[in-house]
């Protein structure tokens, strides 16, 4: 209750109360994190249980089965931050049937530990015809280990269609490509910068941006290449991004 009663400028010396402390005040945090309306507060809470570490273990497993989905979410996160595979057992149910913020921080905690289902969900979920879990799935896709997931990313980029849900999906697509920053991925962004979108041109000119942009996570030398080979005219608007991701590009080969 101190929270409120002594303010802010408290909180770090009742954040290193409680870990001084320890186990007692597990259980009370946990009950704070899952009854908190107010998410600044809950992520104090949570920054809290986290600073418990393993002492918080078996009080955050044993809350698993709440029927309170965003509570339950902050207990998987708690739990991959201990970085103990130990955990896995407990979420592997979740895989199955959970609500879709719950099973995309559980599928995120099983390929942090390289869990082989975790693959498995996430290539079946790079395939789903359900839009909110194949966007989960091409976000969580830069942590996932199987060859097979990089080649569904670029399978994605050769989807038909010019609606807004396929250039927001290209889009997403284009972002964990560059955080993965393989350049074997480089022709297929090549072949998007070149196609030309008539009907269009709005959404055309964000999925080509994105691109240029995106290429100074490439190994530089073939995204230099790249660049060299594309000229864009005046009225696209694209000449100024391909000019300063080329200067960056330059540099990091310096």
């Amino acid at each position: 209750d101190g929270l409120q009663l002594w303010g802010k400028s408290k909180y770090g010396e009742i954040r290193q109360l409680t870990r001084t402390v320890g186990k007692p005040f597990v259980e009370p945090l946990l009950d704070r994190l899952r009854d908190e309306p107010a998410m600044s507060l809950r992520r104090y809470y949570m920054d809290c249980v986290l600073g418990m570490g393993e002492l918080a273990r078996e009080a955050v497993i044993s809350r698993l089965g709440d029927g309170q989905w965003d509570f339950v979410r902050n207990l998987v996160i708690a739990l991959r931050n201990l970085n103990d595979p130990g955990v896995l057992p407990y979420l592997r149910r979740f895989i199955l049937r959970s609500h879709p913020r719950v099973y995309q921080e559980v599928l995120r905690t099983l390929l942090h530990f390289n869990d082989p289902q975790a693959d498995r969900s996430l290539l079946d979920d790079l395939e789903s015809s359900d839009r909110e879990r194949l966007l989960n799935a091409v976000q969580l896709a830069e942590f996932g280990r199987s060859p097979k997931a990089f080649k569904k990313l670029l399978g994605l980029l050769s989807r038909p269609g010019v609606s807004d849900a396929e250039f927001e999906l290209k889009i997403a697509v284009v972002r964990t490509l560059a955080k993965i920053g393989k350049s074997e991925a480089l022709p297929e962004l090549e072949r998007l910068l070149r196609e030309k979108h008539l009907l269009r041109p709005g959404m055309n000119y964000r999925l080509k941006k994105e691109i240029l942009e995106s290429l100074e996570h490439y190994p530089a030398d073939p995204g230099i290449s790249l660049l060299e080979r594309i000229v864009f005219s005046d009225r696209e608007g694209l000449a100024e991004p391909t000019a300063e991701t080329l200067r960056k590009l330059r540099e990091k080969r310096k």
